[in-house]
Formats: C-alpha cells, structure tokens, sequence
C-alpha cells in the first residue's frame, strides 16, 4: 500500500503542486495540505483527475489549538474507489479567515459543514451558500431550555 500512496503523491505533486504546500503519508494515509484560498481547486482537481478519482466523501472535522496563531485546522477526508485510497486534506485558520463550503463539488458535505459550524458556535470555520440559513436543533433547544441569547453565547465563546 505505501507504494500506491507514494506513487498517489508523486502524481498529485506533479498536477497539484501550487495547490498544496505539503504532503507527507503517516498511518497508512496520504496528507496533503493547502489553505482556504486554494481549498476548491485542490478538492476539484481531486475528485476529477482520472488517476485519483476521489469521488466519495468521507468526513470532515474541525481541531482547535488554541495556542496556535492559526489556532483551527479544517480536516476533511476523501475516498477514492478506484484507488481504493484515502486522501486527508488539511488546512489551518484563524478566527478571522473563512474556509469556503465544498458544498458544491460534494452536497454530502452540508452536514458535516454544519456541525463544525454547531462545534465552534460562531459562523467562522465554514461559509456556506444556504446551509447555516436555520437554527441548529441542538442549539436551539439549549437555548430556550435554559433562557439563553446569541449574545449570551458568543460572550462565552
């Protein structure tokens, strides 16, 4: 397997490699990392290059270091039947820089997007075009279980 991931990464450093600015295989898995600026085009190129095929995906996670500068990373994992591989692309944040929705190359996505939204409460880790456009449940019912304002909330956070 580790010859078919160093090939997988030889290939997308040819194609990718003003997309990525590292990648790295660790635990059997290929690492690939980019910024939000680039996010679409990498994830794109991912999903239509004939030879990655990484056409399902998998999940997506938020991680906070909060004594980082760029405190968030955005976690997000493809898989590509074909290949029968997986892909990790990651990328840091900050509070201040957004991270575009991939709603519209995987819809699947939008879940996903909105519970990393939910973790961190407030709309920063994910823009998307309609799918934080309602209330989460789960924070709608804490809410007006216990008398709590938006306000309220972002003062915490």
């Amino acid at each position: 397997m580790s010859e078919a991931l160093n090939e997988l990464s030889a290939h997308i450093g040819e194609i990718a490699g003003g997309l990525i600015t590292g990648s790295e295989i660790r635990y059997g898995e290929l690492t690939l990392t980019t910024d939000a600026a680039r996010l679409i085009d990498l994830i794109t190129l991912l999903r239509d290059d004939v030879q990655c095929e990484f056409v399902s995906f998998i999940d997506l996670c938020g991680v906070d270091y909060p004594r980082r500068a760029n405190r968030f990373d955005v976690v997000y994992h493809l898989l590509s039947p074909r290949q029968n591989l997986r892909v990790r692309i990651k990328l840091e944040t900050d509070e201040a820089t957004p991270v575009p929705s991939i709603i519209e190359i995987f819809p699947g996505a939008g879940w996903f997007e909105r519970e990393a939204w939910d973790m961190y409460i407030w709309p920063l880790i994910i823009i998307t075009k309609d799918s934080l456009r309602t209330l989460p449940l789960g924070i709608s019912l804490f809410m007006s279980s216990y008398g709590t304002s938006w306000d309220q909330l972002l003062a915490i956070a």
